[in-house]
């Protein structure tokens, strides 16, 4: 199994998400698995971190309360 791990930096990830993650306490970051067996392999990502969001939990983090039509607007 290979894993490759790339972290944003608070810059970065504000740069591509268009938020500072980082003020809220989050830290994206992007897993890559090669299993180059034959036998199946599970990742459980809570496992590994139970502080873990995953993104639609993040994307919901930032969704507007109040207005409808900012909400569209960010779909």
């Amino acid at each position: 199994i290979i894993v490759t791990v790339s972290v944003l930096g608070a810059e970065e990830s504000c740069g591509i998400f268009g938020k500072s993650l980082a003020e809220h306490g989050i830290q994206p970051l992007w897993l890559k698995f090669e299993n180059k067996t034959d036998e199946p392999v599970w990742y459980l990502p809570v496992a590994t971190d139970p502080d873990y969001f995953s993104p639609l939990e993040v994307a919901y983090r930032f969704h507007g309360l109040v207005s409808a039509d900012k909400n569209r607007k960010n779909r």
